[in-house]
């Protein structure tokens, strides 16, 4: 499963880290900072299929976060600090509470021939835009070399920022010294502590609870509300009360115009659009004896995914102006979006129940 490399702390030694799109057409686009890093590691140690490992049952959730952001997500909000992965793959952060020790676990990392993964606060991170703005904004990113005598970290980032907005002049990755993450360090610092093994059952076996754990989420997610989320169906209810519970004095401040232009689009657009694509990529794997339940799926998630991003687009506009029309017209489409919802929930079930 995992081919022998011996270790090199160069980052040419990482000519995968280097792709955003995978030979089985994931693209990194779609998933997290965690994922979209971790599927790139787990290319380089040669696993058979990054698709298989990251795919998580579609868990649907609307929650609000400390800062009091509005979120639509694919995934429980303790995904990134209690991640899960399947066919084999483990994985737990492990904190560190000093510089000193930070260092010492990433060249231990090095050494062994992982590539260190990461996680800091970046409202303590000084190139970051949640500088001392956004609190609880946890990012993770890859070391690829580590330069003892000068302190320096070679960084690469999944989520790149632009030269000018403080981000690496090349792309997306670029030396850094280690004291200008001393202070995140200090305040938040964990490193991933992950495991590739032999899977113990057949992929197929294990999409099969995959699928069926997402329709119990779906269908009981009222189960796992909390006072700040929403899960399955019930996230959808959750925020259509946060749509209409927003008055025109709201609509006139440019915090809301924030939340529903450039916030939940394109959380709507990364996280709920591109689960469902790695959906479909999943799915299309399938042998050709499923096809009929396959291609009733494959409908219902295209034409959910079509009315999501015409969500994501009333958003914009309602952010843009508050009028009758613009609350009406996602008021109707977020109607529809709950009913297509559910039929996808009844299609994967009975293409879950088959295999």
């Amino acid at each position: 499963m995992m081919h022998s490399k011996s270790p090199s702390y160069t980052p040419s030694a990482f000519p995968w880290l280097q792709e955003r799109i995978d030979a089985q057409g994931l693209d990194g686009w779609w998933i997290p900072c965690l994922h979209h890093i971790f599927r790139d590691v787990l290319l380089y140690h040669g696993f058979s299929s990054p698709l298989h490992a990251l795919f998580r049952p579609p868990h649907l959730v609307f929650w609000v976060d400390k800062n009091l952001y509005p979120w639509l997500w694919e995934g429980p909000e303790e995904e990134f600090s209690q991640p899960h992965f399947n066919q084999g793959v483990s994985a737990q952060w492990r904190h560190e509470d000093s510089p000193e020790e930070a260092c010492q676990r990433i060249q231990e990392c090095l050494a062994s021939g992982r590539i260190p993964i990461i996680r800091l606060e970046w409202f303590h991170v000084p190139f970051s835009p949640s500088y001392k703005k956004l609190r609880g904004f946890l990012h993770a990113v890859a070391v690829l070399d580590y330069r003892h005598k000068d302190r320096m970290l070679y960084i690469l980032d999944r989520s790149p920022l632009p030269a000018a907005r403080g981000g690496f002049e090349k792309k997306d990755q670029g030396w850094i010294p280690l004291t200008s993450l001393e202070d995140a360090i200090r305040e938040e610092f964990s490193w991933f502590d992950y495991k590739i093994e032999e899977a113990t059952v057949p992929w197929q076996t294990e999409l099969r609870s995959l699928l069926l754990e997402s329709v119990t989420i779906a269908r009981k997610g009222n189960r796992i509300s909390t006072p700040s989320s929403d899960h399955g169906l019930y996230a959808i209810r959750g925020f259509t009360h946060f749509i209409d519970s927003l008055d025109s004095s709201q609509l006139a401040t440019n915090l809301y115009r924030f939340f529903l232009r450039w916030h939940l689009p394109p959380c709507i657009r990364k996280y709920i659009l591109g689960q469902r694509k790695f959906l479909h990529l999943i799915l299309s794997e399938l042998p050709g004896q499923y096809d009929n339940l396959v291609a009733q799926a494959q409908t219902l998630l295209t034409q959910t995914m079509e009315l999501w991003d015409q969500v994501a687009a009333s958003l914009y506009l309602l952010g843009y102006k508050d009028t009758k029309e613009c609350r009406t017209k996602l008021g109707e489409q977020i109607a529809n979006l709950s009913k297509l919802e559910e039929k996808l929930t009844d299609a994967i079930e009975a293409l879950a129940l088959e295999l």
